[in-house]
Order: structure tokens, then C-alpha cells, then sequence
């Protein structure tokens, strides 16, 4: 499936994670949580595919776990004991507030990888590029060369258990092949840098004004985009500042509330957090109609 994305305006597509990153930064209900690590969870798999999303979910799951883990065993906020374990309380609101933390971690993890599927290099010197040159053009390749890093890793490793016909087995080994690993890609890294710098420099850069690459238009499809989720963003505002998000987890956790208001906040935000399945339901309408007249 393509990438919902790619038909809506880089400004657009900004726009709507510096809408939707902060809330799922901010939010500790857990209803809120949840709803923000799900529909991160589908927008992952519509945008950067389910490879990615599943490097993205493995990397969740080991954060999770430690997060909750110190939680449950170190803190001793909260007033409710759960259970006694080698002669210490551990308290139930400790052990939820690792949850919800988890959650929000995940969900944040979540977004970035939709986002970095989203808005790529291009994207991102095209929206900043004019303004902050050298700036954007440094972020773009950090970006780029740490997701070629990663795929180089990969190789070496795929290399390294061939030409060992199995995985190493022992601490030393382990260390040793590890060590080989880094030091391979430093040396390719090295040597790639010199190369990007030798074509720059070939291809003239710095030597004159810089023209973009690609152009972006601004159509009725982003209009369509961008109205409602900034409808949806505002109200999400409203009730996060009339109190319909905050949740308190010491020294009692809070019972959470289904009363018509605060179900309305859930399902504003829901409808914001949808916004690149909306997407991606609508492009494939699109297609399969476009295919049926021909």
C-alpha cells in the first residue's frame, strides 16, 4: 500500500503530527493512552508498513517492560498494596502509572516511526530548506544516514552469521564479533561521508542559490485534511483544559469517567488519531474507482 501521505502537502502533513506528538506526549489518562498507542499502532502500518511497525512494536515491548518493571518495584508512591514480594509492598498505583507510562512511550515511538515514513528528506529540506538552509539540510541527512546506518548493521550482521554458519555463541564471541560489527561500520561510514562529500562538492554545492528538488501544491485534498483535524485538535484543547484529560495516580488512582462529556473527549481525540486510516481508506476508494472506469 502506498504511503497515504505522499498525495497531501509536506506543510500538511507537519502540521498534523505537531498536532497529534504533543498530545500523546502530554496526555497520562489511561483511556487517552491507550486510544494513542492503538491508533499510532494503525497509522504505522499504513505509512511505514508492518516490517517497520514491527521493528517499532519489538523496541515498545522491551521499553515496556523495563518502564513497568522499575515502577512496580521502585516506587512507592501510592497507598494500595497489591501483593508483598521478598518482604516489599508492591503498590497497585505504582504498577499503573508504569502502564500508562509505557503506553505513552510506545505511542510516541509509534508516531515518530509514522512520521519519519511521512515526511522524508525531501519533504522536510522543501518545508525548511529556504528558511534555515544549513540547519535543515543537516537534520535531513542525519535523518537519512541513520536509517542507512541501521540497514548496514543488518547486512554486516546477516554477513557475519553466514560466514560463521551460526549465531556466536559465548560472552566473548559475542564481544568479539560485536567490536568487528561497530568497527566495520565505522569504516563504511567514513569512507561514505568522503564520497557525499567529494559529490557535493562536484555537483557545486554552496556555489550558488539553492532551487528544490521537487514542488508541492497545496490542494482541495489538503483543505479537506487540514480543516477538520484542526477542528479536532481544538476541541481536543478544550476539554484537556476544562479537565476532562487529567487523572491522578497517587495516592489513589482515579476511577475513570464514561459521563457523556468525557466520552465526547475520548471520541474527539479518537477521530484525531484516525486521520491517517481516514487517509488511507480514501486513497484506496479512490483507486479501486479509478480502476473500474477504465
Amino acid at each position: 500500500m502506498k504511503n497515504p501521505f505522499d498525495f497531501y502537502h509536506p506543510a500538511t502533513v507537519l502540521c498534523y503530527f505537531l498536532f497529534v506528538i504533543p498530545l500523546s506526549i502530554v496526555l497520562f489518562h489511561p483511556v487517552f493512552a491507550s486510544v494513542s498507542f492503538l491508533c499510532a499502532a494503525v497509522a504505522s502500518l499504513v505509512t511505514a508498513g508492518l516490517k517497520k511497525t514491527g521493528a517499532a512494536m519489538k523496541l515498545c515491548l522491551i521499553l515496556s517492560a523495563v518502564i513497568i518493571l522499575f515502577n512496580t518495584v521502585f516506587n512507592d508512591n501510592g497507598a494500595t498494596v497489591w501483593f508483598r514480594f521478598s518482604g516489599r509492598q508492591i503498590l497497585l498505583e505504582g504498577f499503573l502509572y508504569g502502564l500508562c507510562s509505557a503506553l505513552v512511550l510506545g505511542s510516541v515511538v509509534l508516531w515518530f516511526t509514522c512520521y519519519t515514513a511521512a515526511v522524508d528528506s525531501d519533504r522536510f529540506l522543501y518545508l525548511f530548506g529556504g528558511i534555515f538552509p544549513n540547519a535543515a539540510l543537516l537534520i535531513s541527512m542525519t535523518f537519512s544516514q541513520t536509517r542507512i546506518i541501521y540497514s548496514k548493521a543488518a547486512q554486516i550482521d546477516d554477513a557475519q552469521k553466514g560466514l560463521y554458519a551460526q549465531t556466536a555463541k559465548g560472552l566473548r564471541k559475542r564481544i568479539l564479533l560485536a567490536g568487528r560489527k561497530i568497527s566495520a561500520l565505522l569504516d563504511w561510514a567514513l569512507e561514505d561521508s568522503i564520497e557525499t562529500a567529494d559529490s557535493m562538492h562536484s555537483r557545486g554545492y554552496a556555489t550558488g542559490k539553492r532551487t528544490k528538488m521537487k514542488f508541492y501544491f497545496f490542494s482541495r485534498r489538503d483543505i479537506a485534511f487540514a480543516i477538520p483535524a484542526f477542528a479536532l485538535f481544538a476541541l481536543s484543547l478544550v476539554f484537556i483544559a476544562r479537565g476532562y484529560a487529567d487523572f491522578n495516580y497517587y495516592p489513589f488512582a482515579d476511577t475513570i469517567g464514561f459521563s457523556p462529556v468525557q466520552s465526547a473527549a475520548y471520541a474527539v481525540y479518537l477521530l484525531l488519531l484516525m486521520f491517517p486510516l481516514f487517509a488511507a481508506i480514501r486513497e484506496s476508494v479512490t483507486w479501486r474507482l479509478s480502476r473500474s472506469e477504465i
